[in-house]
């Protein structure tokens, strides 16, 4: 993807510091915030 934490956190409108916790696996996300990475996700590679 190509993109840092905070420009990937920003994208989906969270905190850096939550995203970095999501992706180092300390934080599981909602179920709102799953559904919104899942979108995210296939609109980056519609791109």
């Amino acid at each position: 993807m190509g993109l840092s934490q905070t420009q990937a956190a920003e994208q989906l409108g969270i905190a850096q510091s939550y995203y970095s916790m999501l992706e180092k696996g300390a934080r599981q996300p909602s179920k709102a915030i799953r559904q919104r990475l899942q979108e995210w996700m296939r609109d980056l590679e519609t791109r």
